[in-house]
């Protein structure tokens, strides 16, 4: 379905008010195909800078009101893969449960596992930053006594990385920018910024950069804080799959193959910015506004020639400093 529709654009018709432009699944057939290759069911355009909130993925809960939280991270059948030790209140469980989506990733963070009352128990434990490290929950199964130990451990650390994959890659997915959707709309302005061209390889450089151009954005699954130079990139929530440089170039050759032969793609890797984005910051959460604010005054036959243009510079200042800095 997603393959034979790849050439489709998304619906940009000028209407009254505008149309749904953000958390919206009206996107281009070629974001769909790559979505669908990449094994994300999620090809909606949204916010993909923002950090998971734990509530749409584990199930909170007290035994009586007032005592304290724990928390479940439960299977498909909702069947439950993972249940969490107490802490004194929600936010605690919540800042617990993001830890979890990172660190349940990495089965070096699973303890030995415990036979208690015909239950193989597995600890999910976290070290901090001051090396101390602390059991946050516990992956289970019952067990039977001709069991294998191993087998069903493997099995049950192997259930709950499936399921955290699936909360990872709600935070994966794309933006395609059609550069000839960017070409000015007033002859002879001279004052409005231009998008910058690109190169080609390192010796040609493009003299057209609207025409058969798209620019691919993608969250790098890193973060920074952009207005401090000694900032520290570090490592985002989600998005692991994103942080691996052999599945970006996967990722790279399935938008190459994908793209039409006659149009030329060119892929950009985007940090979340944890400080203050400023008119020009390179990062993905400036980038996210200056797309949706421009996506919006494209599609709203109400508004007026200057707020456009403003929204159209103020995109294609920020595609200049991404293409300056790749």
């Amino acid at each position: 379905e997603f393959s034979k529709a790849r050439e489709k654009s998304f619906n940009c018709i000028q209407q009254p008010g505008g149309i749904e432009v953000w958390n919206t699944e009206n996107v281009s057939g070629l974001e769909k195909q790559i979505a669908s290759l990449l094994g994300l069911k999620n090809y909606s355009r949204r916010n993909l800078s923002v950090e998971p909130d734990p509530q749409n993925y584990f199930s909170f809960f007290s035994e009586l009101p007032g005592q304290d939280v724990r928390f479940r991270l439960l299977g498909y059948n909702d069947e439950i893969l993972l249940e969490s030790e107490c802490f004194s209140n929600l936010l605690q469980a919540k800042v617990a449960a993001l830890q979890i989506i990172k660190a349940g990733m990495n089965r070096n963070n699973y303890g030995d596992h415990t036979i208690v009352n015909n239950s193989l128990n597995i600890p999910l434990q976290i070290t901090n930053s001051g090396g101390i490290t602390e059991i946050f929950a516990y992956a289970s199964i019952n067990i039977q006594i001709n069991d294998d130990e191993i087998i069903l451990r493997n099995k049950v650390i192997a259930n709950v990385i499936n399921r955290l994959i699936q909360i990872h890659k709600e935070g994966e997915g794309l933006y395609i920018v059609e550069h000839v959707l960017l070409r000015p709309t007033v002859p002879d302005n001279t004052s409005v910024d231009l998008l910058m061209t690109t190169h080609i390889n390192d010796d040609n450089q493009t003299k057209d950069p609207y025409s058969f151009r798209i620019s691919i954005v993608l969250p790098s699954g890193f973060l920074t804080d952009f207005n401090s130079v000694n900032s520290v990139i570090k490592e985002r929530t989600w998005s692991t799959r994103f942080r691996n440089l052999d599945f970006r170039r996967l990722v790279e050759k399935i938008i190459i193959q994908e793209t039409p032969a006659h149009i030329l793609p060119r892929i950009y890797w985007l940090h979340a910015n944890s400080g203050i984005d400023n008119p020009t910051t390179p990062s993905l959460n400036r980038f996210e506004t200056v797309y949706r604010e421009w996506l919006e005054a494209k599609t709203d036959a109400s508004v007026t020639e200057s707020a456009y243009i403003n929204a159209q510079e103020n995109l294609v200042r920020v595609l200049n400093i991404i293409i300056q800095n790749q």
